[in-house]
């Protein structure tokens, strides 16, 4: 046992030096053979440390002894008072970092990757790192990072649990059952207290503790000043004694790894600066220059130097006149003052940050209009996130409660000519650090970061998933906002909990803070966000009424009630959403799209404006017979889409079909049609802005949720057009549509209505000539002026969908084998009725072949039989 380094000590001499004359030396002698002995064990286990995390820099034995001497050098003579406090201070450093190796943790490393401190860490490692291919790959990073945040907090385990030596034989790392007990907690609170804040120090850890029998009562205890010396010494713990150089030499480190092996190894032992005739000053100085590849180990050495110097600085603030020896840090200054003491090589480093001279105008336009666009319909896209966070509230809240449903409330409120949009939620709440940091700090979402592990343990490893993923979404309130509220409190806590942010002149970094809640913020309330619109808004007319600004087929504008604009915006939403409008009864806007009593009669009449434009009657009754048809597609139990599929042609200007986003949609007027479907299928958000392009539920779910609206529709009476819509459509979904389909088909000027056997029989003696244009849909096949060869062809142009540009690329293409890609298309249909009929079928293309009166030109898929 080689104690030389903690001997030498004042701290050591001061409190557990052997003196045989002194007073209570039988004492003395107990608590320093106790500590010698947890020592001797907890030595064995910190050396796996280095065995598991080989990328660390040291955090054996050998730094927990260099603890003492630094420690010595911040504190001074006569810091600590007395054995119990030596005692304390050196099982809280054996203890503060024994748990950054597996052993530490029940089952090792299966078992850490059993906690759900484990899953949950994966799951925003792979969010936050998404070239990641195999997860797998990224095990032992995420070991890493839950054995980072969880070893401060496991001393107190530690130093109760029993444990199994090699001769199987039971031990504690602590022996003394007396002193476990009486002293465990604030050994393992003091360890654990290196990872907290100074706030948290001093909050957490009392100032004095009167000592246990049979301890003098002039044995007190300072927690507080033992904490901050433990966090001062081990931040000041930088020299090459933690980088060995066979180690540096022998290990093939990652470059964050490499840097901070490298400026270690490059520091000899921090000291006292003789040239402070005071000698208060902590000194870091090292002859050896950093040469320029080393750039990043030198800014690394210069961050450590700050953290030590403002460690120390706030350390001494809370201990006042119990403070330490040890005043500043030389060359703390900046990055010109570190040169004198760790000088470069060639190279001279400059503090010059990208600077942002006006943050608040730079957000206003990365969360404004810059980013979502002021054309068509923005007042919108403010509600509709703050729809979404409210929605992501009230799930999270469903995983800690499972009975829990959730609503929405958004209120109109119009006093003295100004217009309040209030939208409320009784979801989780936001604690005070995530409403004044997280919620503030732009491009950062709460579910997306290691604090939402903190702040609900265990929900992201449960399933919970947010709809919310850039952190950026409440920034946009200020596109229509000339005044927001922010208030919110934890939904476990009271009323009176609840923090205030006012900005008071629309985008402020710095609102108002009050403590309590608005008159209006009852107890039932999780957040509210209370929005004062612009003086100047346009939204609203005739009331409460919203008008479309956009123009569609030259038809008449038109306007919609405020709780059928909020319908919209949450078409495919998990939560009940509510409005009010003044004093008026609240009023169910969207119900949850999961619920089992969901009205979809209401729903789709909303969604689709029918009441409300006169374009719309002429489809009334069509919705009317569709409705009936109306599935939900689900996925694992989750709606990811509710849907009919089309048979008609769906015009953009019917508003009967669209894409959300996370069952959001991205605009209420100017929607994207989806021309196969009449109700909407969710997409992957690819954009901020919730703009989507690819379908949430997999290929087979879609193709399942067609073939059963294939068995519903098999026994309706379907118009022959209805079966060509339906057929195409059914195609899309890559579903056979032989038993229903009736195809167009032009023979020398003349239009017949064919199934794919009547149009294989024809092959005899033509051959079938598809018009493969996008733009060819509608097209009349009575039209042609020139045609090579009319009289062979019977042509098929889609009249229906599957001309568009939505289907065409999968729809009309031939394989390198020249066959239809899609055995389900009418290519791919055809294709085996022409087998079926004992024919050879034959495909190829011919260009610039059919001319129109409109000078338009066609190309064509030619489909023939072999003799």
């Amino acid at each position: 046992m080689n104690l030389d380094t903690i001997e030498k000590t004042d701290l050591w001499y001061d409190t557990l030096k052997c003196d045989d004359g002194a007073p209570n030396e039988e004492l003395r002698t107990h608590l320093r053979d106790e500590f010698l002995k947890t020592r001797d064990k907890v030595s064995c286990i910190v050396e796996k440390i280095y065995k598991d995390f080989p990328n660390l820099t040291l955090h054996d034995i050998t730094h927990l002894d260099a603890l003492w001497r630094v420690g010595d050098i911040i504190a001074g003579k006569d810091f600590l008072k007395n054995p119990l406090e030596g005692f304390i201070w050196g099982c809280a450093v054996l203890f503060h970092d024994i748990a950054l190796c597996y052993d530490a943790y029940k089952g090792g490393k299966d078992g850490i990757r059993e906690l759900s401190e484990w899953k949950e860490a994966l799951t925003i490692y792979k969010y936050n790192n998404p070239q990641i291919k195999n997860e797998e790959d990224c095990y032992d990073a995420i070991d890493f990072i839950v054995i980072r945040n969880l070893h401060a907090s496991k001393a107190i385990d530690l130093i109760t649990q029993e444990w199994t030596g090699d001769n199987s034989e039971s031990f504690y790392l602590i022996e003394d059952v007396r002193l476990r007990k009486q002293y465990g907690r604030t050994i393992a609170d003091i360890a654990a207290s290196h990872h907290w804040s100074i706030e948290d120090v001093e909050y957490k850890l009392a100032s004095q503790i009167s000592p246990f029998h049979p301890y003098p009562q002039e044995w007190s205890i300072n927690p507080q000043k033992i904490a901050c010396l433990l966090r001062c010494a081990d931040a000041a713990h930088l020299d090459n004694g933690r980088t060995p150089d066979y180690l540096f030499a022998l290990l093939k480190r990652d470059n964050d790894s490499y840097k901070y092996w490298s400026a270690q190894s490059n520091l000899p032992q921090v000291t006292i600066d003789n040239t402070d005739p005071s000698r208060k000053t902590l000194l870091f100085i090292t002859p050896n220059p950093f040469e320029e590849k080393d750039e990043a180990a030198w800014w690394v050495a210069y961050d450590a130097v700050i953290v030590v110097s403002k460690e120390i600085s706030s350390c001494n603030n809370l201990l006042k006149e119990n403070g330490f020896k040890v005043k500043k840090v030389a060359g703390s200054n900046s990055p010109k003052d570190l040169l004198r003491y760790i000088p470069t090589k060639n190279w001279t480093p400059s503090l010059t940050n990208i600077n942002i001279s006006d943050i608040s105008t730079l957000i206003k336009k990365l969360g404004g209009e810059q980013l979502y666009g002021s054309a068509g319909d923005p007042f919108s896209i403010p509600l509709r996130e703050l729809i979404q966070n409210g929605r992501d509230a009230i799930v999270a809240k469903r995983f800690l409660e499972p009975s829990f449903e959730g609503k929405i409330n958004i209120r109109v409120e119009e006093k003295d000519s100004e217009t309040w949009i209030i939208v409320e939620d009784n979801g989780v709440g936001m604690s005070e650090r995530v409403l004044t940091e997280t919620l503030l700090d732009f491009g950062t979402s709460l579910w997306y970061s290691s604090l939402v592990t903190k702040e609900f343990p265990g929900l992201i490893s449960n399933g919970f998933k947010s709809k919310g993923r850039y952190g950026i979404g409440f920034f946009s309130v200020f596109m229509i906002a000339s005044e927001v509220i922010v208030t919110s409190k934890p939904w476990e806590k009271g009323r009176s909990d609840a923090i205030q942010l006012h900005f008071r002149n629309g985008l402020s970094l710095r609102p108002l803070r009050r403590e309590g809640p608005t008159d209006d913020f009852n107890s039932s309330i999780s957040t509210q966000i209370k929005i004062k619109l612009k003086p100047d808004n346009e939204y609203f007319e005739n009331g409460h009424y919203i008008k479309s600004k956009i123009q569609i087929n030259n038809d008449p504008q038109f306007s919609i009630p405020f709780q059928v604009y909020i319908s919209v915006i949450a078409t495919g939403l998990d939560v009940d959403v509510f409005t009010q409008l003044n004093s008026n009864p609240y009023e169910l806007a969207h119900q949850n799209i999961e619920s089992e009593s969901f009205d979809k009669v209401k729903w789709i009449k909303d969604i689709s404006f029918i009441d409300y434009r006169e374009a719309s009657k002429e489809n009334n009754s069509f919705v009317d017979k569709i409705t009936q048809f109306l599935r939900p597609i689900k996925e694992q139990d989750k709606v990811l889409g509710y849907a009919a599929i089309s048979t008609i042609q769906n015009r953009h200007d019917w508003f009967i079909s669209f894409p959300t986003v996370d069952g959001l949609s991205s605009t209420v007027f100017g929607r994207e049609n989806n021309p196969s479907i009449v109700g909407y299928i969710d997409r992957y958000p690819e954009k901020a802005t919730r703009e989507g392009y690819n379908n949430k539920p997999t290929n087979e779910t879609l193709k399942k949720w067609a073939e059963e609206q294939l068995k519903l529709l098999q026994h309706e009476s379907l118009t022959n057009e209805e079966r060509g819509y339906l057929s195409e459509n059914l195609s899309f979904f890559n579903v056979d549509p032989s038993s229903i389909a009736i195809i167009p088909v032009c023979i020398e000027g003349k239009e017949y209505d064919f199934t794919f056997d009547e149009i294989a029989e024809l092959l005899s003696s033509k051959e079938i000539a598809f018009i493969k244009d996008s733009s060819s849909k509608n097209i009349d096949l009575t039209t042609f002026t020139e045609v090579k060869q009319h009289e062979q062809y019977a042509f098929i142009a889609s009249k229906y969908t599957a001309s568009s540009e939505f289907v065409t690329p999968y729809y009309w293409a031939l394989n390198e084998e020249y066959l239809p890609i899609n055995p389900n298309s009418l290519m791919g249909c055809l294709h085996r009725a022409a087998i079926k009929k004992g024919f050879n079928p034959i495909w190829k293309t011919e260009e610039n072949v059919v001319r129109f009166k409109d000078g338009r030109i066609w190309n064509l898929i030619i489909l023939s039989i072999k003799n």
